[in-house]
């Protein structure tokens, strides 16, 4: 009976376990999917700039 006790709690310190890590593993690729739009929007920015530099018109094209 004792034995059967410790198993069953051994079995939900696991689960829990494994809870925890879900939920790490679920903020890294959180942050990791952040860290993608932020480097896609820099490199948007850098592209767009590099044309405006290149056509010499900056500031005009709000007319």
């Amino acid at each position: 009976e004792e034995r059967k006790k410790n198993e069953r709690s051994k079995e939900r310190r696991e689960k829990l376990g494994r809870k925890e890590r879900k939920k790490e593993r679920k903020k890294e690729r959180k942050e990791e999917r952040k860290k993608g739009r932020k480097e896609k929007m820099n490199e948007n920015k850098d592209k767009t700039s590099n044309k405006q530099n290149e056509s010499g018109v900056k500031g005009k094209n709000n007319e």
